[in-house]
């Protein structure tokens, strides 16, 4: 009986374990990961549950219209996001930008995309505030859930 008091317990070889450890999130990160989900249903809900472009209703992206990395603030704006099928997203506005930003112009109404215009010509250098910014996709969710898609979206 002393034997096995003796000896560790076996351990079990898991070929599936990481050689590098995953990179820790911030909860700012976190946070922001879960702004981009809700803004994303926001939008989805907005645009009906479909392609802008082709209608199709399975594999939804969001995709902004103004890049969130060049305007950062403009990132959980739901008036620069767009629904978009996966075909659409990455196989058409991403490899042809020129005929996108002409084809945009005319998908959304034209008060919306004066809207954006002019947030990207107001340079704001403050940091977000992202309880605030969940509570309006809270709301904004909510009245698109209730009434669906309204004109001048």
């Amino acid at each position: 009986m002393s034997f096995l008091r003796r000896h560790k317990p076996l351990r079990r070889y898991t070929p599936l374990r990481r050689k590098t450890p995953l990179r820790k999130v911030s909860a700012r990160q976190k946070t922001i990961l879960e702004l981009d989900m809700l803004a994303k249903a926001v939008v989805i809900e907005r645009d009906g549950k479909r392609c802008l472009r082709c209608g199709a209703t399975d594999n939804l992206h969001s995709s902004h219209i103004f890049p969130k990395g060049k305007y950062p603030k403009l990132r959980f704006n739901i008036d620069n996001l767009k629904i978009l099928c996966f075909d659409c997203h990455i196989g058409w506005w991403h490899q042809h930008p020129e005929e996108a930003g002409d084809w945009i112009q005319t998908a959304i109404p034209k008060e919306r995309y004066d809207r954006l215009l002019k947030w990207v010509i107001y340079v704001d250098h403050s940091i977000l505030d992202l309880k605030l910014i969940e509570e309006e996709l809270q709301q904004l969710l909510k009245y698109y859930k209730q009434y669906g898609k309204t004109e001048g979206n």
